[in-house]
């Protein structure tokens, strides 16, 4: 296809420089010196002569060449058609030149026109002036998004195939907690979701409604209701069990005929725990009871490392905790958990290390289940904290467990103030009714605390009723924390069905207080990663070893990236990245982009799919020891820390394989070409169609001066004529 930019009068026919243009301009000269060489006796009359015989000759002949060849107006920016993923070839009406992506190859086996090219870049090198681009298709992804800067786009952009167009979740999620999941789906007028586990269970799921104008009912305590029309869903999903795996989460599309529903889409979930190593936790009891018996559970069945100390009688105790607490045992733990009889039972010298251990970082909680004895209020006091007795009710109902959110309607005890039903203590027979229609595991559980209130400085409430009541609360005190729960019996919500929520409330209450570990890591700039699709890792140091590897094989020893001759780019010392089954093929070297400046970005193509181990250790680390192994050491956002090699991180993250996922794929490629549009020239404003091909300069302008030019010259040469005539001797 001509470019419609090209001017015809450049084009050479002949292939040896014979151009239109060159032909009229010789034919022209030639004319124009015949004229002066036969008029040149012209030139002795003086001025007069020289203006007839040299001047106007030239003047006509150059105002007939602009004539036959009018000079075209300034070309107008030239643009080209971009086939993107999801293209419609039938769609694209235009004369411009048309491109098409890896992803739209195929278009090109239809219509001979359309050129291949591997990237934007390569079609904007066969387009050099190309200043505006029109997309087709779902829009450009990150290979492409750079190249487009500078560019205006013309995008307007398909409907959505029907699938899972977001998805949300925490990464990592906290080890025996329950968690979120959240999303959209485009496509369907109704819907069902499915969270399915490591054993094909049915975890979650949703009804999902768009465009129906009401929320939908949700499957049991596992879903919530989807926004009204919005596609959207959020599903509560029970605490994982595994470091890491792949949940699966099921689209399906009732039959209106009542028939088996059908699966649109399959996505897989990479899960990953804030694990391992596990949290460190201490429990000193005075006796064992039921609290600590269920307390101690979670805390195995959350996967976290626990030691206790539990007495019997003075004098006995039984567990695998140190037999006397002081500084060096003390840094083996993350967090301390205490009832009132075990801080009793402390000797002076295991006090004062327990508190010079929460100075240096230590997590400490004191639970309060029954009367405190009076020394051990005096070293409550030294610590700035006072028990106050109070002679309010004991019995108390969460925050969070007494609502009718999980049902769909308002709180507990919310109807209307002159209730003629209401009981003296603010509840309605209409209540009565509605909790016991509920299933026991969504009933809300009166739970007894301690009749006290606590008076402190500088303290963070963890834990209300829902009178507003303070439960739980903790104080920063130097590098650690110290926290006081007064809750005795919360053991009751696993006796009611409810131990989810039992482990949400020990979950978040104590991380809150456990020793901080480790520096922060590199982040990914977009959790979803493909095979072949690049991803961008920011946080880089270049006096660090980043490597990617393969989780699940041994790493291959290869050269760092100091083998590489790249003068352009900065390399992180020693990275690369393996990859299952083909090391050599998919290792990588992670450069940092100069272009990134402080923030320390590289890009990284994964060349198979599956886990990867990304591990950054100090440059002075080998980058080829062996793997950290799961559990050896925890970081902020699930990276793992290795104990033998302080500074050294590591951090899973799962690769898809390209065809997966894919309307999450194509709603952020979706977004960032939309972004590129209100950010790209004009503020975001681009043609609406076609850019008009150059106009053509009028002739007119220059016929009518070739005209006049040639009028004065013939009335020029007739006047000389007739004097020549004169002058001329008669026979």
């Amino acid at each position: 296809m001509i470019d419609p930019v090209l001017d015809t009068t450049l084009i050479d026919p002949t292939g040896i420089g014979l151009t239109p243009a060159v032909v009229v301009a010789f034919v022209l000269s030639v004319a124009t010196l015949l004229s002066i060489v036969g008029n040149r006796r012209g030139l002795a009359s003086g001025a007069a002569g020289i203006g007839r015989v040299l001047v106007l000759p030239i003047l006509v002949a150059t105002l007939l060449y602009f004539t036959l060849l009018p000079p075209t107006t300034a070309p107008a920016p030239t643009r080209f058609e971009l086939l993107t993923e999801g293209a419609d070839q039938a769609a694209i009406r235009s004369h411009w030149p048309r491109f098409a992506l890896p992803e739209a190859w195929s278009l090109s086996e239809r219509d001979p026109e359309i050129v291949r090219v591997v990237d934007l870049a390569a079609a904007l090198r066969m387009q050099p002036t190309a200043v505006a681009i029109g997309i087709h298709g779902h829009g450009l992804g990150p290979r492409d998004l750079d190249a487009a800067q500078g560019l205006a786009l013309e995008w307007t952009p398909p409907a959505r195939p029907p699938g899972v167009v977001e998805l949300d979740y925490p990464d990592p999620i906290s080890a025996g907690r329950p968690w979120l999941l959240s999303g959209r789906i485009a496509g369907l007028d109704r819907a069902r979701i499915e969270l399915r586990d490591l054993g094909d269970r049915v975890v979650a799921s949703s009804e999902i409604e768009l465009g129906a104008g009401h929320d939908t009912d949700t499957h049991g305590d596992s879903g919530d209701r989807a926004q009204s029309g919005s596609g959207r869903f959020r599903l509560r999903v029970p605490a994982a069990a595994t470091a890491r795996g792949l949940y699966r989460l099921d689209l399906l599309e009732p039959d209106p005929a009542g028939g088996q529903p059908r699966l649109v889409e399959r996505l897989p979930v990479p899960v990953r725990l804030l694990h391992g190593p596990p949290l460190r936790l201490l429990f000193l009891a005075g006796a064992s009871n039921p609290e600590l018996k269920y307390l101690r559970r979670w805390a195995i069945d959350a996967g976290l490392s626990v030691d206790a100390r539990i007495g019997l009688t003075r004098g006995a105790v039984i567990g695998a905790g140190p037999g006397r607490l002081d500084a060096e045992r003390l840094r083996d733990y993350d967090l301390a958990v205490l009832d009132e009889r075990a801080w009793g039972r402390l000797t002076a010298s295991e006090r004062q290390a327990l508190l010079e251990a929460i100075d240096l970082g230590l997590g400490v909680v004191l639970r309060l289940t029954g009367p405190v004895p009076a020394h051990v209020e005096r070293d409550l006091a030294s610590l700035g904290i006072t028990l106050i007795a109070d002679d309010g009710p004991q019995t108390v109902r969460l925050v969070g467990h007494d609502a009718r959110a999980d049902t769909g309607g308002d709180a507990l005890g919310a109807s209307r103030p002159d209730d003629p039903e209401r009981g003296l203590d603010g509840s309605s027979r209409a209540d009565a009714r509605l909790v016991s229609e509920r299933p026991a595991s969504e009933r809300p559980i009166e739970l007894t605390r301690r009749p006290i209130t606590v008076s402190a400085d500088d303290t963070v409430v963890a834990l209300r009723s829902t009178t507003g009541q303070a439960l739980a609360l903790w104080r920063p005190q130097r590098a650690g924390r110290f926290g006081l729960i007064w809750l005795s019996d919360s053991h009751r919500l696993v006796l009611a069905g409810q131990a989810e929520r039992h482990a949400a409330l020990w979950s978040e209450f104590l991380s809150s207080l456990a020793r901080p570990i480790g520096p922060a890591e590199p982040r990914w700039q977009s959790r979803w990663h493909w095979r072949d699709r690049r991803s961008v890792l920011c946080g880089l140091d270049a006096r660090q070893n980043a490597v990617v590897e393969p989780a699940d094989v041994a790493m291959v020893a290869v050269a760092t990236v100091a083998d590489l001759d790249r003068a352009d780019l900065d390399p992180v010392a020693g990275s690369r990245i393996d990859a299952p089954g083909r090391p050599s093929e998919a290792r990588q070297a992670l450069l940092i982009d100069p272009a990134s400046g402080t923030a320390g970005c590289a890009g990284f193509w994964p060349a198979t799919s599956g886990w990867q181990r990304l591990r950054i250790s100090p440059v002075g680390d080998s980058p080829d020891r062996e793997p950290i192994a799961d559990g050896a050491g925890e970081v902020g956002d699930g990276a793992v820390a290795d104990p033998d090699h302080a500074d050294s991180l590591s951090q899973e993250f799962y690769v898809h394989e390209p065809d997966a996922a894919s309307g999450i794929r194509r709603e952020l490629d979706r977004i960032a070409t939309r972004r590129h549009s209100v950010t790209g020239p004009s503020h975001g404003q681009v043609t609406a169609g076609p850019l008009p091909a150059p106009g053509a300069a009028t002739r007119w302008p220059w016929l009518l001066a070739w005209l006049a030019a040639s009028a004065v010259l013939w009335w020029l040469e007739r006047s000389s004529d007739q004097d020549r005539r004169r002058t001329a001797p008669t026979h």
